[in-house]
């Protein structure tokens, strides 16, 4: 197995870098372990290096609870979607943009989930799909 290195790192949008994947089974660390991994994940939020572990959203958000409950690979995708779409440039403006709901929200998240996915999400915790996630 290959070691990234920072160039790696700078560069892993790239078509030789797409070959790293990396799975996190978080259930699977002692719970000291995951904190330590949550606190650097937090510094990560608003770069194309955040793993997926740590939640970017506020307190008040309307999306709280569909974050915890995503996988974390979800989670990475849809934070990559937002930066990647020009919906924000750092830590402070992905909290903002995720704040509230909204049809740009919406999109990001129909986007990386896949209707067949989102829909058994949202049947799983009973959830009104055109309701909660609408892009109109």
């Amino acid at each position: 197995m290959k070691t990234l290195t920072e160039k790696d790192w700078e560069n892993y949008n790239k078509a030789e870098a797409r070959a790293y994947k990396l799975d996190l089974n978080c259930n699977s660390f002692p719970i000291e372990a995951f904190c330590e991994l949550d606190k650097l994940d937090n510094t990560l939020v608003g770069t194309m290096k955040y793993f997926g572990v740590t939640y970017y959203h506020g307190c008040d958000s309307d999306y709280k609870w569909f974050f915890r409950a995503i996988r974390v690979t979800e989670r990475r995708k849809i934070h990559q979607e937002t930066l990647k779409g020009g919906f924000a440039k750092n830590e402070k403006t992905m909290i903002k943009f995720w704040e509230r709901q909204g049809p740009k929200q919406n999109a990001i998240i129909r986007k990386v989930m896949g209707k067949k996915r989102l829909e058994t999400f949202c049947q799983a915790h009973r959830v009104d799909i055109d309701r909660h996630f609408s892009v109109a």
